[in-house]
């Protein structure tokens, strides 16, 4: 979740080829997968997320991340399953 203090929240981008580059840090601590961001405008959310403004945000993991011992055996016995077919 993105609060108010990280950037502005307000920003309007009217249709007709404007647009907005957002920038945020991700710590890396965060939670690594797909989430997405949608529109926070109040009282008009459930319209504009309706309306295609939302899209998907992939966090990757850090670089100094590694899958815990059982994961990385599952994962290595499933990939060399697959390549073995």
């Amino acid at each position: 979740h993105v609060g108010p203090t990280e950037g502005n929240i307000d920003t309007t981008v009217n249709p007709g080829g404007q647009s907005h580059t957002y920038r945020y840090n991700v710590l890396s601590t965060h939670l690594m997968g797909t989430h997405w961001y949608h529109a926070h405008k109040h009282g008009s959310t459930a319209l504009q997320v309706s309306g295609g403004l939302h899209g998907a945000l992939l966090v990757d993991p850090a670089a100094s991340y590694h899958l815990p011992k059982d994961l990385d055996a599952l994962y290595s016995r499933a990939s060399s399953s697959s390549s073995s077919s």
